[in-house]
């Protein structure tokens, strides 16, 4: 089974300046995660990172749990052609990470499936017609809340591609996610200006919230 981690990281991100909490953060991250963080400019994304990748963790460590296994301290991936992360060491578990905003989620099972969040932004009439297939762009004028529909159906998209590996080589604009016959896609409402999806082959589970506080 399949399971979604979202967690609200607005309280971590004012914390931004204070270069004490963040360098105790970088000590609960692998090497690898460690060097991802560093090489990102900005201190909110940064702060994202971490926090996206001890979601994962956790999540890793809530499935580990199920099947009697000892936790571990932290998790590796290797990156595919496309650069679709792969979790290394532990046989048949699979997670995805996403981050917007205020938030970090993750998917985590032992099926593949890719996951996304998007936190509202306003209606962007250029990604529409750009990234949109025609089905698409037709559902988006006969619906009033535009905006909303924007993100449900964007987040799917690259939901999709994550869940499919083939990334941005695969083009948004040929595929519609109204409609797909072959893999699930669901949408959830994370807030009134954030929307979250997973594309994967089996059922998922209701969101879990999950707390950080106890994290560092």
């Amino acid at each position: 089974m399949l399971k979604i981690y979202v967690s609200d990281i607005s309280k971590e991100l004012m914390r931004e300046n204070d270069d004490d909490y963040f360098n105790r953060l970088l000590l609960r991250v692998s090497k690898q995660r460690k060097e991802k963080v560093i090489s990102l400019k900005n201190r909110k994304d940064q702060l994202r990172s971490i926090f996206a990748y001890l979601l994962a963790l956790k999540a890793v460590n809530a499935m580990l749990k199920e099947t009697g296994r000892p936790p571990v301290n932290e998790i590796v991936f290797s990156y595919g052609e496309n650069g679709k992360p792969v979790l290394l060491s532990e046989s048949g578990m699979k997670v995805n990470m996403s981050h917007s905003g205020n938030y970090v989620a993750c998917v985590a099972g032992r099926e593949n499936a890719g996951i996304d969040i998007q936190v509202f932004k306003g209606y962007k009439d250029s990604v529409v017609k750009r990234y949109f297939s025609p089905t698409e762009q037709e559902a988006l004028k006969e619906d009033e809340t535009c905006e909303k529909v924007f993100y449900d159906i964007w987040v799917q998209k690259e939901a999709y591609i994550k869940y499919t590996g083939l990334g941005m080589k695969q083009p948004l604009s040929e595929f519609s996610v109204l409609g797909l016959e072959h893999e699930k896609t669901v949408c959830f409402s994370v807030s009134e200006d954030c929307a979250l999806a997973v594309c994967c082959d089996k059922q998922v589970s209701v969101c879990e919230e999950v707390v950080f506080e106890t994290l560092v």
